[in-house]
């Protein structure tokens, strides 16, 4: 939890007394009397890293997560009129901006950086306050979300925004997506990199210039053979898999003890077409026949990221459709996959 009055983070010992957290480590709690008055004062009540705290919006998580490949976090923002919590900025991911009450009008500035990452001189911290106002550039939109409006704001995008009612609560979901850097991180990580003798030994004294780039030459061209290597792209992706997968919501239905799968939408370009009296599944990797009933499955499939075994069952279970033959049809055809 944080509190920001006036683009200004208030320190946590203002609102906050000593004790102790679940572990029983001692920790700042939030007195709720000095919480009360800080609002009252015009402070933007902030809750981080929210995307799992109800179902709902562990689903919101889960399809930002399916849809991008990255990692989705989420945090919750109340803040009043006439009283701006953070000055003009970017975030170094892609952020997806839900109003749930009240209103809030946003600037859109003309700039959007290029690349942004957490590391400077690439991040939004390490340039001073003079910078990002020249920076920035000139507003190029002005959108005002009220209560269900969404908008998109790229990674980099200059933006700010302030409550046009007395109180304004939205949610900013973010997705955190891997890049060059991390690619690099995880292959000097990877254990194939220690089974290259040329790695393995020590590199030449640095007054020998002309030994010291040929090792550097040398070096370079094996690295280049183990980026080539088709096992190391796999590894990556396998790395960007888990990232984006292994944390989306289980399907659990309790207290039934029935196992549940989550599947994934791989193939979005993915279409029916009628050909006569028959139907054909058309993904990039194959066209499969299909009768009317599993047309107007794949359909729905199609419209989601993704879905689990208890949705699927409660939209079709009713039928004399062959459910399990089914998804195994859209899953030989790439169209779909368990994760």
């Amino acid at each position: 939890m944080r509190l920001v009055l006036d683009t200004v983070d208030v320190p946590p010992e203002e609102y906050s007394v000593p004790g102790h957290n679940r572990f029983l480590e001692p920790a700042l709690i939030p007195d709720l009397k000095k919480v009360q008055e800080m609002i009252l004062q015009g402070a933007t009540l902030v809750l981080d890293r929210t995307e799992r705290l109800t179902p709902t919006l562990a689903r919101i998580a889960d399809i930002i997560e399916l849809s991008t490949g990255g990692r989705a976090n989420c945090n919750a923002y109340c803040s009043w009129q006439a009283h701006q919590a953070f000055k003009s900025h970017y975030d170094s991911m892609d952020v997806f901006v839900l109003q749930i009450d009240g209103s809030k009008k946003w600037n859109i500035y003309e700039t959007r950086i290029d690349g942004p990452v957490e590391h400077a001189p690439f991040d939004f911290a390490s340039q001073s306050a003079e910078h990002h106002q020249i920076a920035k550039g000139k507003v190029s939109m002005t959108p005002e979300l009220s209560t269900g409006d969404f908008l998109y704001v790229p990674a980099g995008q200059y933006h700010d925004a302030l409550a046009s009612t007395e109180v304004s609560l939205h949610l900013t979901f973010g997705s955190v997506r891997a890049t060059g850097i991390d690619f690099m991180a995880l292959v000097t990580s990877l254990e194939s990199i220690a089974s290259i003798p040329e790695f393995r030994r020590p590199l030449p004294h640095f007054d020998d210039a002309s030994a010291h780039n040929a090792h550097i030459e040398e070096l370079a061209d094996k690295l280049h053979e183990l980026l080539c290597d088709p096992s190391t792209a796999e590894q990556v992706r396998g790395f960007q898999r888990q990232q984006s997968l292994g944390h989306l919501s289980p399907g659990f239905q309790l207290p039934k003890r029935a196992e549940h799968a989550r599947l994934r939408v791989c193939d979005r370009g993915a279409k029916t077409v009628r050909r006569g009296p028959d139907w054909v599944l058309k993904t990039a990797g194959s066209e499969t026949k299909i009768d009317p009933a599993e047309a107007q499955v794949a359909e729905w499939v199609i419209g989601r990221e993704g879905f689990t075994s208890i949705e699927f069952i409660d939209a079709f279970g009713q039928g004399d459709l062959d459910l399990l033959g089914t998804l195994n049809r859209f899953s030989k055809a790439g169209l779909i996959e368990v994760v």
